[in-house]
């Protein structure tokens, strides 16, 4: 009976709210934190489009290659 009388006074109700807004916050997190998502940074285009760079003995060109946005909904890459 105290917590449903805590929960009617304006200080029980921010309580309350503050303990549920954790505990969706943390639940959300452990979700995020388990999903297959690759975050890839990359310098800007400006300074690597068509250059060449050397990596454990191989070279890479960077080219920027233009494509549809179907090729991202099917999470693929368009190379031709």
């Amino acid at each position: 009976m105290r917590l449903i009388e805590l929960m009617k006074t304006s200080n029980g109700k921010t309580i309350v709210s503050v303990i549920l807004a954790l505990g969706l916050a943390s639940i959300l997190k452990m979700s995020f934190n388990n999903a297959n998502m690759v975050i890839i940074n990359v310098p800007p285009l400006d300074r690597t489009d068509g250059k060449i760079f050397s990596f454990d003995n191989k070279c890479y060109n960077y080219k920027t290659i233009i494509s549809s946005c179907d090729n991202i909904k099917n999470n693929k890459i368009n190379t031709d």
